[in-house]
């Protein structure tokens, strides 16, 4: 029942965006006090911040930092759902605001511009938008920083959401490419989710190989193991 009413909370905004008596994060119809997308319980959930993953856990091979703003959890991921799968893409500044205090606790000055996780052009299609390029130039909107083209996601792949996470880094092995257009530079690769970092570390590993100098990543939200395995992560703010 509650799928079904966020599912009819998603198609109103088509209509009324950025309107709507719909809580996005848990299809509360009584209202909204929060901006457009949640009401007031949903919206004391969220507490965004920078949260680190110890560097020592990272594979060596893809982002040598990885950074993000909130964990995948109710009513983050049910916003995630709603931007990936419903069309939602007007909430991409709010969930782009979520990720300024996490932005912010960076040195920008030190990154020569933003990177989106590409989406294969048949994905693309199928959405419409990539929400990952969306976020960011949400961002590089609010800092002005550039966003980086080059990568690319050369085969389509199974949605890692649908795999068993010991499948998604086979899934992604050897699916992404970048051109020389990153020789030198400092990149963060910006996307929505960190689960197991398959995909994270496949781009970063392409970008490295056509010659970035670095590679971090930053994300909207990371998994909620994080938060209950205790030392995974290092929070600033």
């Amino acid at each position: 029942m509650k799928k079904k009413i966020l599912q009819f909370g998603s198609r109103a905004l088509d209509f009324f965006s950025p309107v709507s008596a719909v809580c996005l994060g848990c299809g509360d119809l009584t209202g909204l006090d929060h901006g457009p997308w949640l009401c007031d319980r949903c919206a004391r959930r969220l507490y965004p911040g920078f949260h680190a993953l110890r560097r020592d856990l990272l594979p060596g091979n893809g982002a040598s930092a990885v950074y993000f703003a909130l964990y995948y959890e109710p009513p983050v991921s049910n916003l995630v759902r709603q931007l990936k799968f419903s069309g939602v893409k007007a909430i991409v500044p709010f969930l782009a605001d979520c990720m300024m205090p996490a932005v912010e606790a960076l040195d920008l000055s030190g990154y020569d511009g933003f990177m989106a996780v590409p989406l294969h052009r048949n994905r693309l299609r199928e959405r419409g938008y990539n929400q990952a390029e969306e976020l960011a130039r949400a961002l590089s909107e609010r800092t002005g920083l550039p966003v980086l083209h080059g990568l690319k996601r050369g085969r389509e792949t199974h949605r890692q959401s649908e795999l068993r996470l010991e499948d998604r880094g086979v899934n992604v092995r050897g699916a992404f490419t970048c051109d020389a257009s990153v020789k030198g530079l400092r990149v963060l690769l910006i996307d929505d989710v960190y689960t197991t970092g398959a995909t994270i570390h496949s781009c970063a590993g392409a970008a490295v190989a056509a010659g970035a100098r670095e590679v971090h990543a930053l994300t909207l939200a990371g998994s909620r193991h994080f938060r209950t395995t205790r030392g995974l992560v290092l929070r600033r703010i």
